[in-house]
């Protein structure tokens, strides 16, 4: 499993490099257009699901994202980030509808329980708060997880929930 976390933090890295970015905040949307896969808000019938993966639709071949409309705009971004985890990882996907196989994005994805979800987490984690970036935001103090006000300018510069900032510092070993 370690392997494979490291394959999705590398993974980003180079995507990130590929696509000429160099500093925050990085737009998944704009990636993934780049990639070829099309990214369109959804009303699931389950709330909980913030996202899904189709690889390729019946009609045009081409890849698609679908991003819970109703959830607010910095998870949809994280959620974006995190199906082309699934895209680039090559993972499979966990429901079949007719001949078109889907991976879906829920309350389960962040848990760790699935390696596939981990890796997926793993990559949107680092395209969207690369290591490098944040260690350049504080490169001679380790950041203060009680600096509310900090917390919140960081995770606004990288356009991200001060949650989704905070599980990345604590991963990175980046805190006080």
């Amino acid at each position: 499993m370690r392997a494979r976390k490291s394959l999705a933090r590398s993974t980003a890295r180079d995507l990130l490099k590929e696509m000429g970015l160099t500093e925050p905040p990085v737009d998944p949307v704009e990636i993934a257009r780049n990639l070829g896969v099309r990214v369109v808000n959804v009303a699931p019938p389950d709330e909980d699901v913030s996202g899904f993966l189709i690889r390729e639709d019946p009609d045009t071949g081409e890849p698609i994202i679908g991003v819970n409309k109703h959830h607010s705009a910095l998870r949809r971004r994280f959620t974006v980030a995190h199906e082309l985890g699934h895209f680039l990882l090559d993972h499979e996907g966990n429901w079949h509808v007719d001949d078109m196989m889907i991976s879906f994005r829920d309350s389960k994805s962040s848990t760790g329980e699935h390696d596939q979800e981990v890796e997926a987490n793993q990559f949107a984690a680092a395209l969207l708060m690369p290591r490098t970036w944040l260690k350049s935001d504080f490169p001679e103090e380790r950041f203060d997880l009680g600096d509310d006000r900090k917390l919140k300018q960081l995770a606004a510069r990288y356009r991200v929930s001060t949650q989704a900032m905070t599980f990345r510092l604590v991963n990175l070993d980046l805190l006080s």
